[in-house]
């Protein structure tokens, strides 16, 4: 099983809804994409301050390493990331094996 955690930073000026339409985009894609079992998201709820402007946190979690690399190139991947590019002001990704 691998792991894929994004941590996204949107523009101050990112739309409420833009941010919303997303992040459903990016929980349907398990029925878009095989070898997706899930896609969970939420909000950085940590008193701590130490999310250094990160406010938005994506989890995807493949089958395999296969699914993972088939996703990559993925036509539905790449509408997400068309949404995203234009309101995103910074963004780390971390991928790991389970």
């Amino acid at each position: 099983m691998i792991k894929r955690i994004l941590m996204l930073k949107f523009k101050y000026q990112a739309d409420a809804k833009a941010v919303n339409d997303i992040l459903l985009q990016m929980e349907s894609l398990p029925s878009k994409i095989d070898g997706i079992t899930s896609v969970d998201s939420g909000v950085d709820q940590s008193p701590e301050g130490m999310n250094k402007g990160f406010t938005h946190i994506v989890q995807l979690i493949f089958t395999d390493k296969d699914a993972h690399q088939r996703y990559l190139p993925h036509p539905e991947h790449d509408a997400v990331k068309k949404l995203c590019m234009p309101i995103i002001e910074d963004m780390l990704i971390f991928d790991y094996e389970v």
